[in-house]
C-alpha cells in the first residue's frame, strides 16, 4: 500500500512541474516537457574528437559551435553531443577538455576543472 502512494506522489509532482509559471529574481521560469526527448528510443553519443564533417547538417543545426566553423575546414566537435535518431534533435555539453575529455572546461577561463589544462 505504501508503494502505490509513493508512486502516486511522484506522478503528481511531475504534473506540477509541467505548465507551471513562476517568477524568481525577475526571471520567468516555465515548466515544460523536455524538448527533443519526448519521443525516440535510439540516441547516438558523439565524443569531442568526432569530426564535424562526418555529422549531418540537421544535427549540426543544434550545435552551438556552428557559428565559429566555416563549414569547410577540418574541425573536431570539441564537446559531447547526443542525437535523437527519431527526431534529429541534438544536445551538446559545454566544451570538453582536449587532454582528459572532461566536460568541466570553464567558459570564462578555458581551464579544465579536472586536469587544470588551459584550452
Amino acid at each position: 500500500m505504501q508503494r502505490k502512494q509513493r508512486k502516486r506522489k511522484e506522478r503528481t509532482r511531475r504534473r506540477k512541474n509541467t505548465g507551471f509559471e513562476e517568477i524568481r529574481d525577475e526571471i520567468l521560469y516555465v515548466g515544460a516537457e523536455p524538448l527533443g526527448l519526448e519521443s525516440g528510443t535510439e540516441f547516438v553519443l558523439y565524443l569531442p574528437e568526432k569530426s564535424v564533417s562526418d555529422l549531418s547538417e540537421e544535427f549540426l543545426s543544434w550545435w552551438p559551435g556552428r557559428y565559429e566553423w566555416d563549414g569547410e575546414s577540418e574541425r573536431q566537435l570539441g564537446c559531447y553531443g547526443i542525437r535523437n535518431q527519431e527526431t534529429g534533435a541534438g544536445f551538446f555539453s559545454d566544451a570538453a577538455c582536449m587532454v582528459c575529455g572532461s566536460a568541466a572546461v570553464s567558459p570564462q577561463t578555458g581551464v579544465c576543472g579536472k586536469c587544470g589544462t588551459t584550452q
